[in-house]
């Protein structure tokens, strides 16, 4: 789905939605539901889950930087990740640890806009993406960003 309208009324949202067989999450803001008894989170798909469901969510599934830094960039925009980027870029250089991005996924990043374009220009028309890497994505090692 691909929609634009900055101008109609209506609550913040960004859109993003996770939907399985066994439930459905959505944000910002986040909501969950799970099917009947799913980890004792819900007994039915058909409610989100409310504040204290969403905290036990929360504690077990977010991700440990996540975790570490919150409280340290939560009003720096964006629900903190701005915040979480910019520590991280001098964290990891302050370290002299690898950045968590490298070239290649920045180049993969920045072709969607004049692949975007060019499949609107010619009617929706799949486009090739390119591989950077030539290649050697197969065996790039992971990045190791659990502090």
């Amino acid at each position: 789905m691909v929609q634009w309208d900055e101008t109609s009324p209506r609550p913040y949202t960004r859109l993003n939605l996770i939907q399985g067989t066994k439930g459905i999450l959505a944000g910002y803001p986040t909501r969950a539901a799970f099917d009947d008894g799913f980890e004792d989170y819900s007994k039915d798909s058909h409610q989100w889950l409310k504040e204290e469901g969403l905290k036990r969510l929360y504690q077990i599934y977010d991700h440990p930087l996540y975790k570490r830094l919150n409280d340290k960039t939560k009003n720096t925009g964006h629900g903190g990740m701005d915040g979480i980027m910019m520590y991280r870029i001098v964290e990891c250089l302050q370290n002299g640890l690898p950045l968590d991005q490298n070239v290649y996924e920045g180049c993969a990043w920045s072709s969607l806009i004049e692949l975007t374009a060019n499949s609107s220009n010619n009617d929706g028309q799949t486009q090739i993406f390119p591989d950077f890497t030539r290649g050697d994505w197969v065996s790039t090692k992971t990045f190791d960003i659990v502090l």
